[in-house]
Formats: C-alpha cells, structure tokens, sequence
C-alpha cells in the first residue's frame, strides 16, 4: 500500500533537482538524514520502520515530577555518515521551551535528535538538564533497535563519578533548581568500574559497623580524606562529610540506613575514590 508524507520539511532546498515533475532526487547522505529524522514518529508510523533498518536506534526518555516527558534518540548511521559534533540534517535543534527538560548537548546547543556515527561502545554523550525547582525525574531507555547483540546503556553522573544502568531500571534523582550541562552523560560501559585508581582503591578499607552506626574509614599513609559522601542506588546524597583533619581512620555516624546497597565516595588529596558496599542490619 502505498503511503505519500510530505518531506519538505526534512530537505535542503539545495537537493532538489530544480524540475517540477513530482520526483525529488535525493543522494546517499540526504536518504540517511531523512531516515533518521522519520526515526523520531510514534512508533505506529509504518515509515519509522520501512526507512531505517540500517540505522540503530537508542531511545530515551526524561520524565520530569511535573508530568512532562521528553523523548530523545541517538543514532548510530552506518559508514560514519554523521560524526558526534553538528551535522546538517542528521540533528534536530530542539525549538522548545519547557520549565524542565533534558536535552542532547552538542557544540553548547540543545538537541532532541542526535546523529553520530557507527556505534562504539567507548563514546560518551553528554545531557543537559534543566530544573525550574528543586525536584525529582527520571531516564528511562525505552527501546533498542537494528542491535545485532543486547547492549548496556548507562547514565553516568560526572560529579559523583557513578554509573547507572538503565536497562531494567529507570535512572531517579533529585536536583536543585538550574541547568546541569557537563555532569550527565549517556554511556555503553560502567564507568564507575573503569574510573577507580585500582591500587588506592583497594588500599583504603572501607566498612560499616552496624552495632556502633558509624561508617568506618581508613587510608594509607601520605592519603588524606578531605570529604566523604554516602549516596545510595538511585544518587541520592544521603550525608556529606567534611573532613579537615589529616588523620588515616576516621568515623562517621550514620542513623536510618535501610537495607540495600550504597556507594561511598571519597574525595582525598591524591583524587576521587569510590566504593560500592551492601548495608544490612
């Protein structure tokens, strides 16, 4: 069955042939731009399938506490036809403007379409977000496709240095108002495993003492503690410790832990160290 769509608005007016004969000629990179805009419809769109079987697909999703939800996609051309930075026709400008909001963030300008090249497990892409109050939302990866093999998706947050996966779990937080720009990145590999200083993180014991309630640290020497936080699953700061002392052990009080599991991150005069550690009463 035949289906028409009206697809001036996907075309440089530089493509057309310049004859009225109701055909317009588009070249190899102008069908891709045009597959990966078409990506973005309702996933009842019988186009959005038809015109994009080469181009694989990540899509997300930022639901904000007010209700709002904005979807994103990133995809992934095949022969590298689009490149992580601006390409004409393969990025969408979002031209919308919503109290809370999450974006691509490409070249300091807000996307809601990304184009990049072949998929590469290594590449990072970063998100802005925006909160007009202090307050919840949440990423979710609604679906993967034209993957020949299951992938990981994380959201990694730069600031705590913790990854997060979001392939069975939606990814929550609470924010303070404003425009985070370089904290959040969408990733393919657990960037907490691969961030660590493997030696320091295995020299600085790291314990929960259930019966006392406090959170037992201690560094080798020449490692000084300046701050600890305590932040569970869902990067929730649960206390932040400042330490001003240059002393190896140290305790911290903890008071109404559930069950569950939590990370503790340190920051010391040689770097950022963070350990992830299972509480149970």
């Amino acid at each position: 069955m035949e289906q028409s769509i009206d697809l001036s608005p996907y075309i440089n007016p530089a493509l057309n042939t310049g004859k009225d004969n109701g055909t317009i000629k588009l070249n190899e990179k102008a069908k891709n731009s045009l597959k990966l805009t078409l990506l973005n419809n309702q996933e009842n769109d019988p186009l959005n399938e038809d015109l994009s079987e080469d181009i694989q697909r990540v899509r997300i999703s930022f639901i904000a506490s007010d209700g709002f939800t904005r979807f994103l996609l990133l995809g992934f051309t095949p022969d590298n036809a689009a490149s992580d930075a601006v390409d004409y026709g393969y990025d969408a400008l979002n031209t919308e403007n919503f109290p809370n909001d999450m974006y691509w963030f490409i070249n300091g300008n807000y996307y809601v379409i990304q184009g990049v090249g072949t998929f590469d497990v290594s590449k990072s892409y970063p998100l802005a977000i925006q909160l007009s109050d202090d307050a919840y939302f949440e990423i979710s990866l609604n679906a993967l496709e034209n993957f020949q093999e299951p992938i990981d998706v994380y959201i990694y947050d730069s600031e705590l240095d913790i990854s997060f996966q979001i392939n069975d779990n939606n990814y929550q937080n609470k924010l303070e108002a404003g425009l985070y720009t370089n904290r959040f990145y969408l990733t393919f590999v657990n960037n907490f495993s691969l961030s660590v200083n493997e030696y320091l993180n295995e020299s600085i014991e790291i314990r929960f003492l259930q019966k006392q309630q406090q959170l037992y640290i201690t560094t080798p020497d020449n490692v000084f503690t300046e701050e600890v936080s305590l932040i569970n699953i869902v990067s929730q700061s649960m206390s932040i410790w400042d330490v001003s002392s240059k002393i190896n052990s140290q305790y911290f009080p903890i008071r109404n832990l559930s069950d569950g599991i939590y990370f503790v991150r340190i920051k010391t005069n040689t770097g950022i160290h963070t350990r992830k550690l299972i509480y149970t009463h």
